[in-house]
């Protein structure tokens, strides 16, 4: 499936064809490919880490990837690395509700560093 000029490891994202580790970093995903993601992790009980930095996945994006993994009370997810990404006060409030109402207890790990210029981003 390619929506952002990628195709997207469908079954790989969903499980069907299982990895512990899917790094899908700087690929120039958007919130249409990030909606995607969520549809597809939340269902997947083999990924223990993902990488998503340095792509554009938006408030929305990513506030439905950590609701998708944090809703999975069978998510193995522990690491998430969403480093160099710009994440609003509208995504930090949709990631903080998935964190504050999350299922698993597996996601320990969240990294978020952006470059100063971009501080009044969410750093966790």
């Amino acid at each position: 499936m390619n929506l952002d000029g990628y195709a997207l490891p469908v079954k790989k994202i969903k499980g069907t064809d299982p990895v512990e580790t899917l790094d899908l970093s700087r690929k120039s995903l958007g919130v249409a490919s990030a909606v995607v993601i969520a549809s597809l992790i939340g269902v997947n009980g083999a990924l223990t880490s993902v990488e998503l930095r340095g792509n554009e996945l938006g408030d929305e994006g990513w506030g439905a990837i950590f609701a998708a993994i944090c809703g999975n009370k069978d998510s193995k997810i522990m690491s998430m690395d969403a480093s160099s990404e710009r994440i609003g006060p509208a995504g930090s409030k949709l990631i903080a509700e998935a964190l504050r109402t999350s299922v698993t207890g597996a996601l320990t790990q969240v990294f978020a560093f952006c470059p100063p210029k971009e501080m009044p981003f969410l750093l966790l």
